[in-house]
């Protein structure tokens, strides 16, 4: 029953955090409010590639290899915090507690768990990487025909 919620939370945040981004991207593009630079198309692919390990992480699928999650983890890490830093200092916002704690909020709820799940799907999902692709494929079959 408990893997059960966490399996539903999992499926949750990705959806959540999905429809956020296409939200984000046909926000832009419809407003059309600024011309992207380097840092927001490299943020946009940076981000669809982390959105596809959340993907393989949750629905438990393959996509790419465990190395490169294990790599990608402390990048994704970092850009983040590279592109929080850069953001302030192009556009300086006024330091309050409200600011910080709307940030700290933002980080918990939205980056901490994709953190989590990239380091669950590159560290400890062992037994995804060691199965062959029919065997996950059978396994994610019957853990969705059961109840």
């Amino acid at each position: 029953m408990k893997e059960a919620i966490i399996k539903i939370l999992w499926r949750l945040y990705f959806v959540i955090i999905a429809l956020s981004f296409v939200a984000l991207l046909s926000f832009y593009s419809y407003f059309d409010l600024e011309e992207p630079n380097a840092s927001d198309v490299l943020d946009i692919l940076f981000m669809s590639i982390t959105l596809a390990g959340l993907f393989g992480f949750i629905y438990r699928h393959k996509i790419f290899t465990k190395a490169l999650w294990k790599l990608w983890l402390p990048f994704i890490v970092l850009w983040d915090i590279y592109l929080s830093v850069h953001g302030y200092i192009e556009e300086p916002i006024e330091v309050n507690t409200e600011n910080i704690i709307w940030a700290g909020f933002a980080y918990v709820i939205l980056f901490i768990p994709g953190y989590i799940g990239l380091y669950l799907y590159g560290f400890r999902s062992c037994e995804l990487w060691e199965k062959s692709s029919n065997t996950a494929l059978k396994q994610d079959r019957a853990d969705r025909a059961a109840p």
